[in-house]
């Protein structure tokens, strides 16, 4: 006979008004059972027993729980109740969703539309954008943790959630939190977890869901960290969704700052038609000792910056895609900052340019 309340909670046990049904997943650190409550069924999420008395895996199931019940969102997981058990498993009872995650339906049915992406990486920012208002970061946007209900996005698993203002980015025993494909240049070189951090995942999540596959793939997390440091995106093969390829590459910049600030600003990406488009043209001419090195700091800098290279050979010609009128205008002043700042090889002239141009979609 089933123990009602051992390691796995078997079915019948009670929950403080949630009476089990059925086992329905687990992870590392939890189990989720379905359960019938007051209003309905409910994913009733448990600590592993084994985990009880891990002071860094109740933290983080707290810190779920705190996250939950500040910030309510039509695209984040609802919180019903929360509690513990009589030997000090914490659960929480959280909303049953009928549906699938974005990784089951990659696995079903393989790359995704143009504008089905573009729905879902829209709701998941303006999830985001109520987590980061309130102070949260998610930390584990990917394709696992976005469920596609019926008219609805939820973005799903607050497990490693934390205040941006206590941010820790390593567990007890020194493992990186998160999906390391998912996971930003600066997160994978050890710094802390940030908003910007989030928009990367996004936008590694809405490039899975138009190629089938991650931008970036390695055996191992040393290998993957220099390829997402380098920021060298592979060729865009969606043709019907070049309009989206602007809103993805912002949100893989490999500099932070150069990734979307907010919710608004990515939505705009995903949906203007009469945007405008930065070219940065620089030209050297000469020859100096100093080039190499001046050139490679360039097209490092470009790349942080987020810029395509449209153009390359005697003169290089970047572009930075997809801004309205205003956005472009303040883009266009801090890239000419950035290519001033570079200065000139001694021996050597460059005509630099940055212009903004209407870009079709």
């Amino acid at each position: 006979m089933t123990e009602l309340y051992g390691e796995r909670l078997g079915a019948g046990a009670f929950v403080d008004g949630y009476v089990v049904v059925a086992p329905a997943g687990e992870g590392t650190s939890s189990q989720v059972y379905r359960a019938e409550g007051p209003r309905g069924p409910v994913a009733l999420k448990v600590l592993r027993r084994s985990l009880v008395a891990d002071a860094v895996a109740l933290r983080r199931f707290a810190d779920e729980a705190h996250c939950l019940r500040t910030v309510s969102h039509p695209h984040l997981v609802r919180l019903e109740a929360s509690g513990d058990l009589s030997d000090g498993r914490p659960w929480l009872a959280l909303e049953w969703l009928e549906g699938e995650t974005c990784a089951r339906r990659l696995a079903r049915l393989g790359a995704q539309s143009a504008e089905r992406v573009a729905d879902i990486v829209g709701a998941v920012a303006k999830a985001l954008e109520a987590l980061h208002t309130a102070g949260f970061v998610h930390r584990d946007v990917a394709a696992h943790n976005v469920m596609l209900v019926e008219g609805r996005v939820v973005l799903l698993d607050f497990g490693v959630a934390k205040s941006e203002h206590r941010s820790m980015q390593l567990t007890s025993t020194g493992h990186l939190l998160g999906t390391p494909v998912a996971l930003a240049p600066e997160v994978l070189r050890g710094e802390p977890a940030s908003s910007a951090s989030d928009w990367y995942a996004l936008g590694v999540l809405g490039w899975t869901l138009l190629h089938g596959s991650p931008p970036f793939r390695a055996p191992t997390v040393f290998e993957l960290t220099q390829l997402h440091a380098r920021g060298e995106l592979p060729a865009w093969k969606r043709g019907d969704a070049a309009w989206l390829e602007p809103a993805m590459r912002r949100c893989l910049a490999a500099a932070a700052s150069a990734r979307p600030s907010s919710a608004a600003d990515l939505l705009g990406l995903l949906r203007r038609a009469d945007a405008r488009t930065v070219h940065v043209y620089v030209c050297p001419r000469g020859d100096s000792d100093d080039f190499d090195a001046w050139d490679a700091t360039l097209r490092e800098g470009a790349r942080g910056w987020g810029l395509q290279l449209e153009a390359d050979g005697a003169a290089t010609l970047w572009a930075l895609r997809a801004l309205d009128a205003a956005d472009a205008e303040q883009w266009r002043e801090k890239l000419e900052a950035w290519v001033d700042s570079l200065g000139v090889p001694n021996g050597m002239t460059v005509e630099r340019k940055v212009t903004i141009s209407v870009a079709e979609r």
